[in-house]
């Protein structure tokens, strides 16, 4: 415990409900900072694979061209 913190016996009982709850959502990784970077991992995998599917269709579209020629 740090020496300018609170005792627990000082804490109010509805402020150390709230630490709990807070502490709870951190342990089930479900803080507002959980999601976001759950979020921003699915943003990243969806432009991954666009860019991957992209890559795809241009080169089946120069396959195409070249086996034309």
């Amino acid at each position: 415990m740090h020496q300018n913190s609170t005792t627990t016996c000082q804490i109010d009982a509805s402020k150390f409900r709230e630490m709990e709850s807070e502490l709870a959502k951190y342990r089930a990784e479900d803080t507002d900072l959980h999601r976001q970077i759950h979020r921003m991992e699915g943003e990243h995998l969806r432009a991954l694979m666009g860019a991957e599917e992209s890559g795809y269709a241009k080169g089946l579209r120069d396959g195409k061209e070249l086996q034309a020629a």
